[in-house]
């Protein structure tokens, strides 16, 4: 048993000294890594409550944010939810963004949850997703949430979008 545990002693050993003596440049300095492909990656998150009041008429509820100049917004993933809202009514979620210099409307897909809460039916409507999309320097990113027609209740909704920001030469 002592054996064993000595060679996995020196094993680990070996291992890591040949690790160390990998990573040496010739200099005898430690080498420098640089990753090229992910060139200054920050990480980026946003949070929108967008209020969608009562109405006898579909309504459209929006907010922004903007990219900084010097940065492209890469946007990964969204999710959302607006709770308490009657059957019968339909959400759905938009991200505008510009890229290249073209105006993209991107559309996101939420789904409705049934349950009954003190007695009384209930819908809460959530939305997540993976996306890619790309918002030029400089530009506005814009949320939308579309309701239908509802004479009683409305809601307010937390939409958050996540990614990174990517330096521009």
């Amino acid at each position: 048993m002592k054996k064993q545990i000595k060679l996995v002693v020196l094993v680990v050993l070996l291992t890591i000294s040949a690790t160390v003596a990998f990573a040496q440049k010739s200099s005898g300095g430690p080498a420098l890594v640089k990753d090229v492909d992910s060139p200054a990656r920050q990480p980026w998150a946003e949070r929108f409550e967008i209020q969608l009041p009562a109405s006898a008429t579909p309504v459209h509820a929006s907010a922004e944010v903007s990219v900084p100049v010097d940065k492209r917004l890469v946007i990964e993933s969204y999710s959302g939810t607006c709770p308490g809202l009657q059957q019968g009514i339909y959400i759905y979620g938009e991200v505008d963004v510009t890229t290249n210099g073209l105006f993209l409307p991107h559309f996101l897909k939420f789904d409705s949850l049934s349950f009954v809460y003190n007695g009384s039916a209930q819908v809460r409507w959530v939305g997540t997703g993976a996306v890619r999309l790309y918002a030029d320097p400089g530009s506005i990113v814009r949320v939308w949430l579309h309701k239908g027609y509802s004479s009683v209740g409305g809601t307010a909704c937390d939409i958050t979008l996540s990614g990174h920001l990517v330096d521009v030469p």
